[in-house]
């Protein structure tokens, strides 16, 4: 399992090194440079009297294969409020991350191979709590992975 997890992150490393050299196979397509999708919205939800705001950046390049292997590495950044019963909620965060599907459609259709992430999500809580979330992991669809997050909070 051991040797797994390595030979997929020497392969994840060897994707990384790829897409930042820019280099794509000649029968490969790829965005030109980097894509930027943004939004800013608000859902606020009647029943429960819960509103949600978010603003976020995500950037990536795609390289898409013949083969139907679809490779995305990129970096976002999220803020977003949450106000429930009076009470407000805030989070900021961002991630790079590099992603392997055997094929993809759109963010809630596709098969992943392998998926890494390295992030920081801070929430602070009405109460003033304030609590720090590291994410470090890396998931092998079938063959494992790890999973070094780490969660610190602090205030009352």
């Amino acid at each position: 399992m051991i040797r797994q997890i390595r030979r997929l992150t020497a392969v994840g490393f060897g994707v990384t090194a790829l897409l930042a050299a820019g280099a794509v196979p000649a029968n490969a397509s790829s965005t030109e440079g980097r894509e930027t999708t943004a939004q800013d919205r608000c859902v606020y939800e009647e029943e429960i009297n819960l509103t949600f705001c978010i603003t976020s950046t995500d950037r990536r390049i795609e390289v898409h294969a013949p083969s139907g292997v679809v490779v995305m590495q990129g970096e976002a950044e999220y803020s977003s409020t949450t106000t429930h019963r009076g009470e407000t909620t805030t989070s900021t965060g961002s991630s790079r991350y590099v992603s392997v599907y055997a094929w993809y459609v759109d963010g809630l259709i596709y098969e992943a191979n392998v998926i890494k992430l390295d992030g920081t999500s801070t929430m602070t809580f009405p109460d003033g709590r304030t609590c720090t979330f590291d994410s470090n992991f890396l998931v092998a669809v079938e063959k494992g992975g790890y999973d070094h997050g780490s969660i610190s909070c602090t205030g009352p």
